[in-house]
């Protein structure tokens, strides 16, 4: 912090997930609450066009007794929770424990996207489930799906939504077109891009986007 100061230099995390969907947009939303009990966002993407070679890591097509599940799952937790985490402070959640789980799932049949084939019986999807928990009530969880062929199988559910429960009501938001298969990367892009202007206006530092004045298009 002092040596990006000493320089005028400004450090600002961003993205889509984590960054504006994770943390960013339920926070917001969560200011039209009058208490705000629970805190749900679900997401998830479907890799079936994406051809990166980060993709490998799920292991779409593997036999799942060869998988590193364990690996796999702590790879993904140490990328995802810090949305948890910073809904938790903005909340005022001091949790007690962060738990998670990773469930997989077995092709029922034989699945082509587009990087090859995925037989039958081996990995084409996962679920990460990343709760803070206080007082052994869940708080703020974070649920993302990673599978290939959703147009083919349904299960596990993408969901895009962010639900809210609290004093008045409960909240259920569902927001769609967020990740389309053809411009994930545009969209994850854009919070940053659009952050552009606040950061350069802003003080020099660590920055939190939720720190900033409020993100709007860049024109």
């Amino acid at each position: 912090m002092k040596l990006l100061k000493k320089n005028n230099v400004s450090y600002l995390p961003s993205g889509l997930l984590p960054g504006a969907y994770a943390s960013y947009l339920p926070v917001i939303l969560a200011g039209i609450m009058g208490e705000v009990q629970q805190i749900t966002v679900q997401s998830g993407e479907d890799d079936q066009e994406n051809t990166s070679s980060w993709v490998k890591v799920f292991g779409y097509g593997m036999d799942p007794e060869k998988f590193p599940h364990e690996r796999l799952t702590q790879g993904i937790v140490s990328y995802y929770v810090s949305g948890v985490y910073e809904i938790g402070q903005r909340l005022g959640y001091k949790f007690d424990e962060v738990k998670t789980k990773h469930d997989y799932f077995t092709a029922p049949k034989d699945l082509h996207p587009k990087f090859g084939i995925v037989k039958k019986g081996t990995i084409y999807g996962h679920r990460f489930t990343m709760t803070g928990l206080v007082d052994g009530q869940a708080k703020v969880s974070l649920i993302y799906v990673h599978k290939i062929c959703d147009n083919v199988l349904k299960e596990p559910q993408i969901d895009n939504k962010i639900q809210i429960d609290g004093i008045p009501t409960k909240l259920d938001i569902t927001i769609n077109g967020m990740m389309p298969l053809d411009e994930s990367y545009a969209t994850s892009a854009a919070p940053t891009v659009n952050a552009i202007p606040q950061v350069v206006t802003g003080p020099a530092g660590y920055l939190q986007a939720l720190d900033l004045p409020a993100i709007t298009p860049v024109i």
